[in-house]
């Protein structure tokens, strides 16, 4: 005949009804405050609450900027619940924006305006930024800055910088960059060449994206150009989205104008020509503490103005603290058919930098 243990079954009694009162209050949900006008409250899936001002969500990345940790990027899956003690404009997938003060939850969206509530589902939100009329929230700003001196039986100072400034809004991107290098050697100039690119995209859907213009200026006298610039205008698309890495596609035609340094008798130092132009740039999140970026773009133009031209960068961004990086940079230019000067030597078609820096970012 089976017979029950009375201590086990005491036991068995007392689990059970520990389970019972304690686990309905575990899985409770945490809830944010509601009244308070003058934090941003996120609930990230782990359990941790964050109290700060929401900057931008884009990409699939929330920029918030913490009270206690500064700004931080946080997966856009990671974030559980949001309610918003500013008015934020969300853009929809359906090309939609709604503007107003925000609570949302694993599922759902709410936004509430003046005299109405909207809600929507969560996956119909493409991006989101704060609807302050304060225009600093739609800016970020990078720099790194690399040098070296050499004294002794050699001098030599290298100097490189890097800066890149963004404006994001729910349906519009403005990106800026410039990159120079300056090198002497025994009082002599061995490098000087600087690039600046520029474009504007507006958004029709959260892939999709139309550049109506973008500009490039290029300098580097050793390669025989004194001045070069580009126009274009294009399509673009999203081809990769996943949660860790995007891939972007840019193509259309362009307008390109090149001014020589010094040429051979009876040809002109200033060229142009209509050509087209291919952009592709990535951008993984390799771990929590490091990220590479990396941008490669190609213009098909006619020899006079140098033929095919390449320009590739490749960086390597290690965080140190929120706003300092260590940045590994690999640079390559091309330039097919480089022009001969006067003196009738042709430019090598290939350049490479190898650049490390301290990074700066706001």
């Amino acid at each position: 005949m089976f017979q029950v243990n009375p201590g086990f079954l005491l036991r068995f009694l007392a689990c059970l009804l520990l389970v019972l009162v304690v686990n309905p209050v575990c899985a409770q949900d945490l809830e944010l405050p509601e009244n308070d006008e003058e934090w941003d409250w996120i609930l990230l899936d782990s359990g941790e609450v964050l109290k700060g001002e929401i900057r931008v969500m884009y990409n699939e990345k929330l920029e918030f900027d913490s009270d206690h940790f500064g700004v931080i990027t946080i997966d856009w899956e990671d974030v559980k619940a949001i309610r918003s003690a500013r008015r934020q404009a969300i853009r929809t997938n359906s090309r939609e924006i709604i503007v107003g003060k925000v609570t949302m939850n694993e599922n759902m969206v709410q936004v509430k305006a003046d005299d109405s509530v909207r809600s929507l589902n969560r996956g119909g939100v493409v991006s989101l930024a704060s609807g302050q009329l304060r225009e600093i929230n739609f800016w970020s700003f990078k720099a790194s800055v690399g040098a070296n001196v050499r004294r002794g039986n050699v001098e030599q100072t290298d100097f490189f910088i890097k800066s890149v400034i963004q404006r994001r809004t729910a349906l519009t991107r403005f990106y800026w960059d410039y990159n120079g290098n300056y090198s002497t050697s025994e009082q002599l100039e061995i490098a000087n060449n600087h690039r600046s690119n520029a474009y504007f995209d507006y958004f029709f859907s959260s892939r999709f994206f139309v550049r109506p213009l973008s500009a490039e200026y290029f300098r580097d006298p050793f390669q025989n150009i004194a001045h070069r610039q580009t126009y274009s205008a294009g399509l673009g698309y999203t081809v990769l989205d996943l949660d860790k890495v995007t891939v972007d596609f840019t193509a259309g035609p362009g307008f390109q104008q090149v001014e020589y340094v010094t040429v051979s008798e009876g040809e002109n130092r200033i060229q142009s020509s209509f050509g087209a132009l291919f952009t592709a740039t990535v951008d993984w999140e390799v771990t929590d503490w490091m990220d590479f970026i990396g941008t490669y773009r190609v213009q098909f133009a006619p020899k006079d103005v140098g033929g095919i031209s390449s320009h590739a960068d490749s960086t390597l961004e290690v965080e140190v603290t929120d706003n300092l990086d260590l940045n590994f940079s690999i640079i390559w230019d091309r330039i097919e058919m480089p022009q001969s000067g006067e003196d009738g030597i042709e430019p090598e078609r290939d350049d490479f930098r190898f650049v490390l820096g301290i990074g700066l970012d706001i």
